[in-house]
């Protein structure tokens, strides 16, 4: 509480175990991921993106996460990325790996011919990260991907469930914003996630609606 309150944030689980380092002369100070994508990958992905960029293909949402009570649901998404390609025309690249497939699968059937294009479970982590470099937002659960494009330094939004940005596992990133409703007791339920909400609403995430995400990363594509 008294970190938070000097500098305004809460502390990151990297920051915390460098601390225990303070002794040896090591600092914590301009703490940052970073990601190698090696040029041979640039090269390669290069024509893809180059054609995403062209018609209009903005902004990456990686729709999955490895548990329930941390995935908003597929028709949220859905509903947002309608809402940002009629108010501004922007398109949506779907990216995650192969687990994601029936997930993005959904979204795909919901929107019109043209509005996404699904790479999910068609590249691997290196171009996946290529394919993000490229983007203006990224959107995404609390996921593996979402400390991806945070080393890459890429404008995000996070969309938190049954976890929280206290735990430390938040995206060292600048340019963020996080989404969550924080009026449930019952938040978090649990370190990493669970199969299901052991309240059976699931507020944590269905409370979080499509025109909010997609203020949210309006407000970084105009920034």
């Amino acid at each position: 509480d008294r970190y938070q309150e000097k500098y305004g944030r809460i502390p990151s689980v990297a920051e915390r175990y460098l601390w225990t380092a303070r002794p040896l002369g090591v600092s914590d100070k301009k703490l940052q991921l970073e990601f190698y994508i090696p040029s041979e990958v640039q090269e390669k992905l290069k024509p893809l993106y180059s054609s995403l960029k062209e018609h209009r293909y903005w902004v990456a949402v990686a729709p999955g996460s490895r548990h329930f009570t941390k995935t908003w649901p597929a028709e949220n998404f859905a509903r947002f990325i309608q809402k940002l390609y009629r108010s501004t025309g922007v398109r949506t690249v779907l990216l995650g790996s192969r687990d994601e497939i029936s997930t993005a699968g959904r979204i795909e059937a919901m929107m019109p011919g043209g509005v996404v294009k699904n790479l999910v479970g068609q590249l691997d982590l290196l171009e996946t990260a290529e394919i993000i470099r490229h983007m203006r937002v990224f959107v995404s659960n609390d996921s593996g991907l979402m400390h991806l494009a945070a080393a890459l330094q890429i404008p995000q939004v996070v969309i938190w469930g049954s976890t929280v940005q206290q735990f430390g596992f938040y995206p060292l990133n600048p340019r963020v914003i996080h989404l969550e409703n924080p009026n449930l007791k019952c938040r978090p339920c649990h370190h990493i996630g669970r199969p299901a909400c052991p309240k059976k609403h699931f507020l944590c995430m269905t409370a979080i609606t499509p025109a909010q995400v997609y203020g949210a990363v309006h407000k970084l594509l105009v920034e």
